[in-house]
C-alpha cells in the first residue's frame, strides 16, 4: 500500500490489534490523500462470496474491498469517486450513475460512501443486460455475467417474471425509494 498527498509519500502503519485499521498522520494542509493498493482476488473456486468475486471471464465488485475511509465519520458524510478499468471487450453494470466513459475505463460520479458500498458491480466478457421497465422515470435492469455465452441467455418467460417482480414490488410497496434499480446476477 502507498499513500500520497500532493505527491509526498506519507508514513502509514498497521494496528497491532484491529489488522483492518491503519495509523496515517495526514499532513497541515493536505485537503486529499491518495492511496494506491493491491488486492488479491481469491482463487477461482465454486460459488461466489459476498467478497470481491472473479474469474478469467467475470468479476463481481464489491467496493468494501477496494478502499479505505476515516474512522469515526458517518459513512453518508464520506464522498468517494470511484473509477474502474475492466478488460477489453468486458461489458458491467452497477446503479452507480456514470461520469465519463471511454473504452473500457470507467468514471463514477461522486457518491456517499453508503451508495458506494451498496452498488457493488458486474462484469464480464459474456455479459447481458435486459431491460425490465419503468415506473414513471424510474428505469429497472437485470444485468447478467457468466463463463459464457450460454450462461448469460434468458428465456422470454424468465425475463416476464422479472418484470413481474418489478410490477409486484412498487405494488407491495407503494413508492419507489430509488433513482433506478439494477439486478446483477452471475
Amino acid at each position: 500500500m502507498k499513500i500520497t498527498a500532493g505527491g509526498q509519500t506519507i508514513l502509514w502503519t498497521r494496528d497491532p490489534v484491529n489488522m483492518f485499521a491503519f495509523h496515517v498522520t495526514v499532513p497541515a494542509g493536505a485537503s486529499s490523500l491518495d492511496v494506491v493498493f493491491d488486492q488479491i482476488s481469491p482463487p477461482e473456486t465454486a460459488g461466489f462470496s459476498s467478497g470481491a468475486s472473479a474469474t478469467t471471464e467475470l468479476a463481481v465488485l464489491n467496493w468494501n474491498q477496494f478502499l479505505l475511509y476515516p474512522q469515526g465519520t458517518p459513512s453518508d458524510q464520506l464522498r468517494y469517486q470511484a473509477s474502474l478499468k475492466v478488460p477489453e471487450s468486458w461489458r458491467y453494470g452497477t446503479a452507480l450513475p456514470i461520469a465519463r466513459e471511454s473504452g473500457n475505463q470507467i468514471e463514477f460520479q461522486p457518491s456517499s460512501l453508503t451508495t458506494l458500498i451498496d452498488s457493488p458491480v458486474s462484469a464480464g466478457k459474456h455479459y447481458k443486460t435486459v431491460e425490465l421497465g419503468r415506473d414513471g422515470s424510474i428505469a429497472h435492469y437485470l444485468h447478467l455475467a457468466g463463463d459464457s455465452d450460454r450462461a448469460v441467455d434468458i428465456s422470454p418467460e424468465q425475463i416476464e417474471h422479472y418484470k413481474n417482480l418489478v410490477n409486484e414490488a412498487g405494488a407491495l410497496f407503494g413508492s419507489r425509494h430509488y433513482r433506478s434499480y439494477h439486478f446483477c446476477t452471475r
